[in-house]
């Protein structure tokens, strides 16, 4: 062998020997550099399971939250329609009582809205026939009580039930739909005490 061949040889193994220390050095790079990607991976994805979690966490708490409401404004329409009902049966039981509960009834609202003033009260064609004797005395008595006259119109009214007081064009609405207009919240809370409480 001649010098040459030793030298290209002797370099030839050095080089092979380099690149061996370059490739080792390189795998151990790409080891570490695998080893730490695969624990940024693992943060990464336990940071995105941790984050999927509470978002499910927070969706499932707004999802209950609105069944919840839902379920109130349910209760509350079925009650309300109940009220309503309650209500309706009443208003119609009240123009359905017998005769004499019925005047008396009427003479009790009276009683609260006749003025000392000259007045006509006025009923629905169907009370006006079937008048108990005394009412128009009993009512004349009871704005003479209150320093006033009240004379009943031959005229009937067109309303359900109940009357209407007319001082010289004011009209004093005593109407079975004008009372339960007037006293709804209070008719409404009277009823919910009764059946929800």
């Amino acid at each position: 062998m001649t010098g040459t061949e030793k030298i290209l040889r002797h370099i030839a193994e050095q080089a092979e020997a380099e690149s061996g220390k370059i490739l080792e050095a390189a795998r151990g790079e790409a080891a570490a550099l695998t080893g730490a990607a695969e624990k940024e991976a693992a943060q990464i994805t336990e940071a995105a399971e941790a984050k999927a979690e509470a978002l499910r966490k927070e969706a499932e708490t707004r999802l209950e939250a609105s069944l919840a409401m839902q379920k109130r404004r349910a209760a509350l329409s079925v009650k309300g329609e109940i009220v309503n009902s309650v209500l309706k049966q009443a208003y119609e039981d009240l123009k359905a009582l017998p005769a004499e509960e019925y005047f008396a009834f009427l003479l009790k609202q009276l009683e609260h809205q006749v003025r000392a003033a000259d007045g006509v009260i006025q009923v629905n064609e169907k009370d006006l026939a079937r008048l108990p004797a005394d009412f128009e005395e009993q009512a004349a008595a009871m704005a003479k009580a209150k320093g006033g006259s009240l004379k009943l119109a031959k005229e009937p009214a067109k309303i359900d039930g109940g009357f209407l007081l007319n001082y010289g064009g004011v009209v004093e609405n005593g109407s079975f739909e004008a009372i339960f207009e007037a006293r709804a919240d209070e008719f409404k809370d009277a009823v919910c005490a009764v059946l929800f409480d």
